[in-house]
């Protein structure tokens, strides 16, 4: 089911119009939402790109193996789900970035002068193989794949 709305998405921006070309960045995506009448509801409207459209059915497919992946003893769904599908693409054809965000203040009962001294601090790292194309600035748009607190 998600991976026939990415195709859709893919080959929408890979279509081409007479007299126009290749659609690619130029193309537009309109979600429509309709009012308890059926009738169209224009506040609701919305526009993106298929990047950006790609970019959420790729993250609902996420969140949803996440929670299928819910209750394997011992185990972080989400990490679980993140290796499986990165162990499906060749390296040469990842993107991945890491962020980690740390708040290492001491509080009330609470010391982290052990990781300060040791050098623990927020993270923020990238890897790109040698083989990935950028298209249109961007392989696609993850606004956020999952909110995750675990990891």
């Amino acid at each position: 089911r998600f991976a026939d709305a990415y195709q859709a998405l893919r080959s929408a921006e890979e279509a081409e119009l007479e007299r126009v070309g290749r659609i690619g960045e130029r193309a537009l995506v309109v979600r429509l939402a309709y009012d308890e009448r059926g009738r169209i509801d224009y506040e609701a409207l919305l526009a993106r790109s298929p990047t950006a459209e790609r970019g959420r059915a790729v993250r609902d497919a996420f969140d949803e193996l996440i929670a299928s992946a819910e209750g394997l003893p011992g185990l972080h769904p989400e990490a679980v789900v993140l290796y499986g599908v990165l162990s499906l693409l060749p390296t040469s054809l990842a993107e991945v970035s890491l962020k980690v965000d740390m708040d290492l203040s001491d509080r009330f009962g609470q010391d982290y002068e052990h990781y300060r001294a040791a050098g623990v601090a927020p993270l923020s790292t990238s890897f790109l193989g040698d083989e990935v194309e950028q298209r249109d600035n961007a392989l696609f748009e993850v606004e956020s794949f999952s909110e995750v607190e675990r990891l």
